[in-house]
């Protein structure tokens, strides 16, 4: 099982990221969204402005406070994959539709997988009443 889903994984960040690339285009700016509760070594780079001057572009920095606010934004289309779906849909890229489609498709799976297997190991007496 573990082969298969690790297979599946790459299969699809595979096909993703040829989608991607055959619609890259150029960018005035980029959207970076992160949780403030992460305490990352790109921070300092973010302050810096590492970034802007490492892509040559402006770099527009979200921070979310909860998955709350995470959850709204991609399903607003305004960063992540939702966005990127969001631009596909407006000039009517339909093999990047569908490649983000299976993208956030197969995170949910993985989380759904996730979610079951900590279930399973943290509350073992769940479902045997």
């Amino acid at each position: 099982m573990k082969k298969i889903t690790r297979k599946g994984v790459a299969i699809t960040a595979s096909f993703a990221m040829a989608g991607m690339a055959a619609t890259a285009q150029a960018a005035d700016s980029v959207n970076v969204a992160f949780f403030l509760e992460w305490a990352t070594p790109n921070q300092i780079a973010k302050v810096d402005n590492v970034y802007d001057e490492a892509m040559g572009v402006d770099v527009n920095w979200t921070d979310f406070s909860t998955g709350v606010q995470m959850t709204e934004a991609m399903l607003a289309g305004t960063t992540g994959i939702g966005f990127i779906e969001n631009v596909a849909r407006t000039v009517s890229d339909y093999e990047l539709i569908w490649v983000t489609i299976l993208i956030m498709g197969l995170l949910g799976l993985l989380f759904d997988l996730v979610m079951r297997l900590a279930i399973a190991r943290l509350i073992p007496w769940r479902g045997k009443g």
